[in-house]
C-alpha cells in the first residue's frame, strides 16, 4: 500500500493564510537551513537548547540546518513556536499568501488559549485530517 503525502498545506497566522506547496519548500532547502539557524541563533540557543524545546532530536535539527533534511510541517511549527516566530516570517518568500479571512482570525484566537499539550493534539489532528482529504481528493482526481 503506498502513502501518499500532502502536496499542499494551509497555514494561518494573525494576517494571513499560506498555501504552502511542499514540493517548493524541497525546491528551497538551503532558504529553510539558512532561516532555521539564523531565527536559532537569534534567540540565542543552541541546537542542544532548541532539541528540548521543540522535542526533535540534536541529529534532526544539525541535519535541517546543514541542508541535509528538508523539516517537515510539523517541524516547521514546532520551530516557530519555540522560538516565538511566526511561519510566515520562517517561509521563502514567494510562497503564496492570501488575506487572512475572519474565521481563521477566530481560530487563531481559540488555538493560542491551548495549553501546549492541546495544541500539539490540534497540529496532529489537523495534519491527519489534511492528509486524508488530499488523499481522497486525489483519487478523485
Amino acid at each position: 500500500m503506498h502513502s501518499l503525502r500532502p502536496v499542499f498545506f494551509i497555514l494561518y497566522s494573525r494576517r494571513e493564510v499560506i498555501v504552502l506547496n511542499i514540493r517548493q519548500l524541497s525546491n528551497d532547502v538551503q532558504y529553510v537551513s539558512d532561516r532555521c539557524r539564523e531565527f536559532r541563533k537569534r534567540a540565542g540557543k543552541s541546537q542542544y537548547d532548541l532539541s528540548e524545546l521543540t522535542g526533535m532530536s540534536y541529529n534532526t535539527i544539525s541535519r535541517i540546518e546543514t541542508e541535509q533534511r528538508i523539516p517537515d510541517i510539523e517541524q516547521i511549527f514546532r520551530y516557530c513556536y519555540a522560538l516565538n516566530i511566526p511561519v510566515t516570517e520562517f517561509l521563502p518568500p514567494d510562497i503564496q499568501s492570501l488575506g487572512l479571512p475572519e474565521q481563521a482570525q477566530s481560530l487563531h484566537i481559540k488555538f493560542s488559549q491551548l495549553n501546549e499539550t492541546n495544541k500539539q493534539l490540534v497540529l496532529s489532528t489537523l495534519t491527519v485530517l489534511l492528509d486524508g482529504l488530499l488523499a481522497q481528493q486525489e483519487v478523485k482526481n
